[in-house]
């Protein structure tokens, strides 16, 4: 029926050695590509910070490997990710704690904070509240609507109303 020739696959019909050899080429030049695609990338940002033009470009590394090719750890992620909008509380605490050490100097990190939630909570509760947004800054919360109960018919009721 089929050959009975070691070296040639019979779904492809090309050689087990050649598909092999493909993919440890493959496997060897891919950390060559990555550090080529990433030198292409920092070669455009260089140009558009010449030109003064904001760069965009399609050219992205795969996700969750870097330069060489290889995972990147949660640490390394975690710093090539973009931070988070700062929340309405988050920029309220900013400016207040300097306020309150300015104004108290003597208190302890864990006084201040303390102090500036109770003015936090007071501020929130002026502006009309929970859930008000103080200078347009902080996150929306999503409201969820409660769906209406559909009535349960039981198969007992059922037997009952069909007598």
């Amino acid at each position: 029926m089929g050959s009975s020739d070691s070296d040639s696959d019979d779904r492809t019909g090309r050689s087990r050695d050649a598909a092999v050899d493909a993919r440890s080429l493959a496997e060897a030049l891919a950390p060559c590509f990555a550090s080529l695609a990433d030198a292409c990338l920092r070669a455009h940002e260089a140009v558009c910070a010449i030109a003064d033009v904001a760069p965009t470009t399609t050219l992205t590394r795969k996700r969750g490997a870097g330069a060489d090719g290889k995972k990147l750890t949660k640490k390394q992620k975690r710093e090539l990710r973009a931070p988070r909008q700062p929340t309405a509380f988050n920029l309220f605490m900013k400016a207040e704690v300097v306020r309150v050490r300015a104004e108290k100097p003597g208190l302890g990190p864990k006084e201040v904070f303390t102090e500036c939630a109770a003015r936090w909570k007071a501020k929130k509760a002026a502006m009309g509240g929970t859930g008000g947004s103080l200078a347009g800054a902080s996150t929306p919360v999503p409201v969820k609507e409660k769906k209406a109960r559909k009535e349960k018919s039981h198969k007992k009721d059922k037997k009952h109303r069909d007598q």
